[in-house]
């Protein structure tokens, strides 16, 4: 799994950065290492104008209602609510 993590964070950072759409700043790679004792840290170079040229689905945004509690025991759980949408629906409809 870290070599996937590794190969593949290029392109996950140039996504999180194309879609926050704010400038970003980079964290001191020591300050890193120090909050995340015993796992890999390692430096991610992206590059943006490379990342602006992939073609992007379109995507639309949707609200929905859920009851407290499952919203509640979902973000202690640390579930993307979208993804688990997204993979839901999927499935659903296939």
């Amino acid at each position: 799994m870290r070599v996937k993590a590794l190969t593949s964070g290029k392109e996950g950072l140039a996504a999180i950065l194309i879609a926050t759409n704010e400038p970003y700043i980079s964290s001191p790679i020591e300050k890193i290492r120090k909050d995340n004792p015993g796992k890999v840290v390692t430096y991610i170079l992206a590059d943006m104008k490379e990342a602006n040229e992939i073609p992007k689905p379109a995507t639309i945004k949707k609200n929905t209602s859920i009851p407290i509690d499952l919203a509640t025991a979902g973000e202690k759980a640390g579930i993307n609510f979208s993804k688990l949408l997204n993979e839901a629906l999927k499935i659903k409809l296939s």
